[in-house]
Parts: C-alpha cells; sequence; structure tokens
C-alpha cells in the first residue's frame, strides 16, 4: 500500500492548527468582554482554558508519540520497534556539535524502500535546532526494512543529539598520534570492538577482525549469537573499515571519553598493525566530546563484520533477553545454555 506522505504531513499541520486555535486568546477575550453576566463568564472562562492546557490531547506536543506511531501505522507504514532501526542505520551525521547546553531533538521519521528518509517531523516544541536537525535527517541512509521478503515504507522515532565540540589530543601528544599512516603489513592488522555490561540488558560480546579478513566474535549476553563464532568478511570490507578509521582520525582521538553517571554499557574500539596500536574507550562517549567518527566506526564493525553478517541462520540466540550462560550467572533458563 502506498502512503501518502504529503497528505499525512499537511494532515499532522492542520490537526495541530485546529487543536490550538480550538480556544484562542481573542475568543477568550470576546467571551470574557460579553456585556451580559461578565462576572458570571470569566471563572468559566478560566476553567475552560484551565482544562484545555491540561489535555494533552489538545497540544499534540506533549501527547505521547505512540498516537502519531498509530497513525503511521494505520496509514500502512511499518512501525520499526528500537534496536532494529539502529541496526538498519549506514550513514548521515545525527550530532550537533555546540559549546553550550545539550539536547535531545526527537524525529518522527518515515524510511522509503530504497532506505532513504522520505519524511522528518518534530515530535515535540521546536528549537532553535529544528531545522538543522530536520536537514540532517533528510541525508540519512538505511538499510531497507523488509517484511515477507520485500522491501516495506518504515517509521521510528530518531534522536538528533546536541553534544559539545568534539575534543582530541594536544598538539603536545606523542608523535604516534599524527594523520593515520599506511599500513605495510597486513598480517599485523587486528582491528576489535568490545561491549560490556550495563545495569540492565545490554549486549555484551567482543568481535575481532584480523587483515585477512577473518572474524572471531563471543557473544556472552543478551545477544543474538552465543558463544564463540568464526567467520569471515572480504578484504574490500577490511580496507572500508580501516578508511573508517583514517576519516576519523582515530588516532588523535583521547583514550577515553566518559560521561559523570553509572550503570551504562561501556565499548572499547582497537586498532593494531605494524607495532602500533590505540584503543578508546566510549562510555556514553558522544556527550563528553567524542568524535561522531568513532561511533561511526563502532556501528560499521557490527553491520560489516558482526555474526549478523556472515553467521548461519542456525547460530541465532532463540531468546536474546539472557545471558548466554546462565550457570555461570544465576539465571536458570534452560534454553540459554552454552552451546
Amino acid at each position: 500500500m502506498s502512503y501518502p506522505l504529503e497528505a499525512f504531513e499537511q494532515k499532522e499541520r492542520n490537526r495541530k492548527r485546529r487543536a490550538i486555535d480550538g480556544i484562542s486568546p481573542h475568543s477568550l477575550e470576546h467571551l470574557v468582554n460579553f456585556p451580559v453576566r461578565k462576572n458570571f463568564l470569566v471563572p468559566i472562562a478560566m476553567t475552560l482554558l484551565a482544562g484545555c492546557l491540561l489535555c494533552p490531547s489538545a497540544f499534540p506536543q506533549r501527547a505521547s508519540s505512540q498516537t502519531t506511531s498509530r497513525q503511521f501505522v494505520d496509514e500502512g507504514v511499518t512501525e520499526i520497534p528500537f534496536p532494529e532501526f539502529e541496526e538498519h542505520f549506514v550513514s548521515g551525521s545525527r550530532l550537533i556539535h555546540y559549546d553550550g547546553p545539550s539536547e535531545r531533538i526527537p524525529l518522527r521519521i518515515v524510511v522509503a524502500t530504497d532506505g532513504s528518509v522520505k519524511s522528518a517531523i518534530l515530535e515535540r516544541d521546536s528549537t532553535k535546532w529544528h531545522e538543522q536537525a530536520l536537514s540532517l535527517a533528510k541525508t540519512w541512509r538505511y538499510l531497507p526494512f523488509q517484511q515477507n521478503g520485500r522491501a516495506v515504507l518504515a517509521t521510528f522515532i530518531e534522536d538528533v543529539n546536541v553534544v559539545p565540540p568534539e575534543r582530541r589530543r594536544t598538539t603536545d601528544a606523542p608523535s604516534f598520534a599524527q594523520p593515520f599512516p599506511e599500513i605495510k603489513d597486513w598480517n599485523s592488522l587486528r582491528i576489535s570492538l568490545r561491549r560490556t555490561r550495563c545495569f540492565g540488558t545490554c549486549p555484551v560480546y567482543t568481535l575481532t577482525i584480523s587483515g585477512d579478513g577473518s572474524v572471531v566474535y563471543n557473544g556472552d549476553a543478551y545477544v543474538r549469537y552465543c558463544g564463540e563464532l568464526h567467520g569471515r568478511v572480504s578484504r574490500e570490507v577490511v580496507q572500508q573499515l580501516v578508511q573508517m578509521f583514517k576519516r576519523a582520525d582515530f588516532l588523535t582521538a583521547l583514550d577515553r571519553y566518559a560521561m559523570r553517571v553509572t550503570d551504562l554499557s561501556t565499548c572499547t574500539t582497537s586498532i593494531e598493525f605494524d607495532g602500533k596500536s590505540k584503543s578508546v574507550t566510549d562510555y556514553d562517549g558522544i556527550w563528553a566530546g567524542m568524535p561522531e567518527g568513532i561511533l561511526d566506526i563502532e556501528d560499521a564493525l557490527d553491520r560489516l563484520a558482526g555474526p549478523s553478517a556472515w553467521a548461519k541462520a542456525t547460530e541465532v540466540n532463540s531468546d536474546v533477553h539472557y545471558p548466554c550462560h546462565p550457570q555461570t550467572t544465576g539465571d536458570k533458563n534452560p534454553s540459554q545454555m552454552q552451546r
């Protein structure tokens, strides 16, 4: 079923306009200044105004995003849950760097069958960043979302984050923190990604890619693939990943970017070649000046070299809501015993 995006956007604008115009200052003034029984009508008018201010249906920006979600679904667009839409993200900036207060700007977006963003609507009151956020959204690209083997229109809420400026090594840093050198011995190349536990159900695993394309994965908890798995990616994928380290100016990054909070997952990205090595620890680092290119590397390692790119369907974990090794963590879910 085709979805009339322009019609939906116009319908949303009209709905918000009708809701706000339903009780305007002009109409209140007219009511209060009515020549008959003015003292009687004033408290009634104020009561109506208070009731409308407390009613979420009168102001769509205060209402739950579920209302918009249902409208999209009713129109034939598939609602995509988190983290599935994150796993489909391919490219585009989702950060606005600003030396001031941080902010999250949620957008309701519609992704076309080719993976491009066809529509983006603000989910709350407009901010001074709204035009820039909408412009960024139009540049995003996703892997096409599919149902029953065919591409479908998809919708979900994605954030644009206003974050601090990037922080990197100073000029007195070691000489290794220079523009990315050419790799002389590709057999010495090791790229790794490690995600740790959090106070919740964060995926826990390690992923290591070698210069020859061989991959070793070890899933520990809350993952689709449990235990140690071995796979392989093409030389082109390895080179593409190395290029991302270069574009991110990875060697000039700080060793650690961390927010002053607790109970989050830690992600550590590392690269080693020709006797040199560099690791960056990301503890919700985008809010602490971490370059966005490092976040892109993390996503690309999962998407291009993770087990979803090469593992067999029979190796998929049947329930991602438990640790893979309950006998060592206290969980008693027998379906999650280590293979």
